[in-house]
């Protein structure tokens, strides 16, 4: 899992990805989908953007769909959400090459960071690309921001998810989404972030509920200005 100052800087990195509309290393102007590449002690940080930021009903139009897709790869079927499947698919030849690069000229760690449909996409990288990185020396790692759901519930147990960190505002509805009664789950450890000032590592139900601060569902949890400072917050 990242330390508290990894955890700032992927925090950053996500952020300028779902910010920026400026060329990045992979840009797929069909889908959105945007993915910036950055060092920063001795860290490669690859952060993925999405959806078009200018385009909101996009955005929760992919949200609130239930429909599920089948991707194949390296002899792996993956049954998860349609909509985030076909991002990867967008950019997936474009995200090996990258891949292929960081092997070669990389000998520490990588992180795949992400906000919002970013941080689906990013677990997604994670889960696809993980192997082939470790298997070239390099540690691996994920953390994620709102992300919602995208695997399906009878898929999860064939996803590794020891290293993908899901952190989630209290009063953010986007991470409830899609519902779990349509067949998805979430994967990973989950840091929730209370109104409070207090965070809670894979809360329990009480947890999240009563003790987290009496926010109730507020589009302002959901912007990555606020998953900054709750995160620094908790970190003082």
């Amino acid at each position: 899992m990242l330390d508290g100052l990894e955890l700032v800087i992927a925090t950053g990195k996500a952020n300028y990805a779902y910010e920026n509309d400026r060329l990045a290393y992979i840009d797929n102007t069909k889908t959105g989908v945007k993915i910036f590449t950055s060092k920063e002690r001795g860290i490669t940080f690859i952060s993925v953007k999405g959806s078009d930021t200018n385009n909101f009903m996009a955005d929760w139009r992919i949200n609130f769909s239930t429909e599920f897709g089948i991707m194949n790869h390296g002899g792996k079927t993956v049954v998860g959400h349609s909509g985030f499947l076909k991002a990867f698919d967008s950019v997936r030849d474009r995200v090996l090459t990258l891949v292929h690069q960081v092997m070669i000229e990389d000998s520490g760690m990588v992180v795949f960071c992400g906000h919002s449909a970013g941080g689906a996409l990013a677990q997604i990288l994670y889960t696809v690309y993980r192997e082939m990185l470790e298997e070239a020396g390099l540690r691996v790692e994920c953390v994620s921001f709102a992300a919602p759901r995208w695997v399906a519930s009878d898929y999860k147990d064939g996803i590794y998810d020891d290293h993908i960190l899901r952190v989630e505002n209290k009063g953010d509805i986007v991470p409830g989404l899609p519902f779990a009664w349509c067949g998805y789950e979430h994967v990973g450890d989950q840091l929730f972030l209370g109104s409070n000032g207090k965070d809670y590592l894979n809360p329990t139900w009480r947890q999240r509920t009563f003790k987290s601060g009496l926010l109730p569902v507020s589009p302002g949890s959901h912007s990555m200005g606020e998953y900054s400072s709750r995160i620094i917050r908790s970190l003082k």
